[in-house]
């Protein structure tokens, strides 16, 4: 389509069967990740380097959601 492709978001191979879920925070200076593994990471949205990563459901994890704040961030698996 002549548009330009989009550059990498960073390390998001540390996901095993695939990412379910991509969310940027309210202030854009995160990006949270989630994939059909059950974990979920954090990345800094300028550097792509990641900040957190944790196993956060036995199973999949099927959405992701900031608060307006920017400091909580809420999963459904």
């Amino acid at each position: 389509s002549g548009e330009p492709p989009l550059p990498p978001l960073g390390n998001l191979a540390e996901h095993k069967g695939g990412i379910t879920a991509l969310v940027t925070s309210p202030d854009g200076s995160k990006l949270a990740s989630a994939g059909k593994d059950g974990k979920i990471s954090i990345l800094d949205a300028n550097t792509k380097k990641g900040l957190h990563s944790w196993n956060a459901h036995e199973k999949e994890v099927i959405s992701l959601a900031w608060a307006h704040d920017g400091k909580t961030l809420v999963s459904a698996g």
